[in-house]
Formats: structure tokens, sequence, C-alpha cells
């Protein structure tokens, strides 16, 4: 759930939480509408520089998880800011909105939710390369929902990514399918709840007479904290199989490997955000967009000798790659394999660790 919560599931996946005192120890929680976010409150999430560093571990009760040993991947760090969706830019694409997160990793990213007494709804997302709309929302937590309990849900919408439609299509079962004591670098949290979510996709998209068809399935593993709302951490495995069919050709089948990816919150405060800016640097594409193996840019930088970080992100905020580069004072050519990225809507985005620079590309 996290990457598309912001940032889609991904990503949106990205919240704040507290925990139960020590009278509550080993408990059976129940989850509940306190754990959906309000208005006002920001959190800084960050993703694992290890994906290998921690397991899922067991379902079952008493359970521990020792996450204390994750470190946050360089400049991979964002906050979400919630707030009133009324006044955002793209608040008239969701007119049933009645809360907005908002975050500038890899981009200003605005999403938008339906919060109800039973249910916290994902409506979409936009920013200024693309949009996704949910015609028929994804659920993302239906309470209350006690120990060993579980709920479906059916999702379909598009995504309209500079002039690119893309059509999207999910079922998932989520099933609170454990509890325990979470152990993170930010502090313990007992009486954890755990959520185990597994969502095929199937996202379909024309190229001008190339059809692509991507079915993916995620599983996700998210921890809970009483009282506010969640997830602390998320792990998420995701693979599936890419088809492409062009007339005149039989079908291409392209599998989409195996790959995991932890995220964990670092920080949570209350108030607003701004967007940080990165100066003295500008990019532009120096290649093809959409594009099919390498992503060609140029990086125009205004002094030398500045270490940076060049990153790609999917469009739920998953962190795909990461390499250093050093600017030259004048015009830096880079190309960036994106061969293994399965064909959808991708950020590339410079960051010096803390403000940044992104621009949206579609992978064929």
């Amino acid at each position: 759930m996290l990457p598309t919560m912001i940032q889609s599931k991904n990503t949106i996946s990205l919240l704040i939480f507290f925990a139960f005192g020590i009278s509550g120890l080993w408990a059976q929680p129940t989850l509940t509408n306190a754990y959906f976010p309000d208005i006002g409150e920001l959190v800084t999430s960050s993703v694992s520089s290890d994906s290998n560093a921690v397991s899922e571990g067991a379902a079952g009760a008493n359970i521990s998880w020792n996450f204390s040993s994750l470190l946050p991947a360089p400049g991979s760090s964002f906050t979400t800011n919630f707030q009133t969706p009324t006044g955002t830019p793209y608040e008239p694409f969701f007119p049933t909105s009645n809360i907005c997160g908002v975050n500038f990793v890899p981009e200003a990213i605005y999403g938008y939710y339906q919060k109800t007494s039973t249910e916290f709804n994902y409506l979409g997302l936009a920013t200024m390369d693309f949009s996704i709309v949910y015609n028929n929302p994804q659920t993302l937590m239906k309470v209350p929902l006690s120990f060993n309990g579980s709920f479906t849900d059916v999702f379909w919408g598009s995504i309209d990514a500079s002039g690119f439609l893309f059509n999207i299509y999910g079922e998932s079962e989520s099933k609170y399918d454990a509890y325990g004591t979470l152990i993170l670098p930010i502090g313990t949290y007992n009486n954890a709840i755990r959520v185990k979510s597994v969502t095929e996709n199937r996202d379909t998209a024309d190229f001008g007479g190339l059809l692509n068809i991507s079915n993916t399935t995620t599983t996700s593993y998210e921890w809970y904290a009483a009282s506010l709302p969640g997830p602390l951490a998320s792990i998420a495995y995701n693979e599936g199989i890419s088809i492409s069919l062009v007339p005149g050709f039989p079908p291409m089948e392209e599998e989409i490997p195996l790959s995991k990816s932890i995220s964990f919150i670092t920080d949570f405060l209350s108030g607003v955000v701004e967007a940080p800016q990165l100066n003295g640097i500008d990019m532009a594409f120096r290649g093809a967009n959409p594009v099919a193996d390498v992503l060609a840019l140029d990086m125009v930088s205004a002094t030398a000798g500045e270490t940076l970080q060049l990153q790609v992100y999917s469009r739920n905020g998953q962190l795909v790659s990461t390499q250093n580069i050093t600017s030259n004072g004048a015009t830096l050519s880079i190309d960036v394999n994106v061969t293994d990225c399965s064909p959808g809507m991708y950020f590339v985005s410079i960051t010096d660790g803390n403000a940044r620079l992104s621009k949206g590309f579609v992978k064929i």
C-alpha cells in the first residue's frame, strides 16, 4: 500500500504513529479509523539502503520484528504533508476527496483520498507530468479489522502521461495476519499490527500500434501502531510479465524479475512542508521520450565538482536505481539504462541529498 499512497502504493504509499503504553503489551489490538491520516500530519519516510536488511517474518500473535538496523538510501527520504484538498492544483479532478497528501519527491506529487468512518480510499494523484484517476477507487484500508480478519477490493482507472494513456485494473486481498513488537531506528512500538496484502495489477497501454500489457503481482507487508495512522514500515515484493503486441508479429513476453523494497518512517511532525529547490542545475532529455532502452539526458550545472545522485523512481514512488554523478560546470551527457524497467511511467531525478530536480518519462 505504501508505494500507491505516494506515491501511488505504492507510492502511495507514508504516515505517522504513536505506540500503546506499557500496560497494553501483548493485548490483541484492533485496527480502527484512528490509524487513518488526519489533516495537519506530516511524516518523513525513507527507502532502505539494503533490501535484504530485514525480512517480514512469520504470521501470528506476539511476534517480534527487529528492524533497528535499517538505514536510508542516499537521497531517498521524502516528507508527506496531509492537508485539505481545497485550493490544491488538481482538486477539480477529485471532487469527492476530503484529504490530500503532498510530497516533493521525486517531484511535486498530490495524492487524493477519501476518508470515511470505515474506509480509507485512494482516488488518484496528479503531477505536472501525469495523472492517475481511479474511476473505481482503491480501498487501502477497511475497518474495524481484527486479528485474522480480511477484506478484498477491485479497482480500476487510467493514467494520462503526456498524451499516452494507460488503463489500470487491480484486485487485492488484505489480511491482518500478525501483531507484536516492532523495533525501528526511531523507536519501539508495542501492539504493532501487520497487514499482508496481495495485489494483482493489469496495466495496458497503446503506443501508436504497439500494445503493451503488464501483469504484476505485489505482495506487501505493512506495520501499524495504535492511535495514529500507518504504516510505520513496509516490505514489498513485486514480479510479473510484460507482453508486447505488434500487428503482424507474434506476442513478445518479457519477465519482470522479482524485486524487493523496504520503506520506513524516519521522522514525524506537524506543519507544512515546502518544496526544496535544487539551484544551479538544469536537466533536459537528449534522446527520445518515450524510451525503450537507454534514457539520454543532458545535465547543465553552474559549478564543477559537486557530487550528486541520479535516481529513477517508479510512478508509485519506488526507488528503481541510483548512480553518483559529478557536475562539470557545463553540460554533462548522461545515459541511464532502463532496459530492465517494465513499461510505464517513471521519474528521473537529480538530488544533492536535500533538494532535487525531477522530470517524468515513459518506458515502452
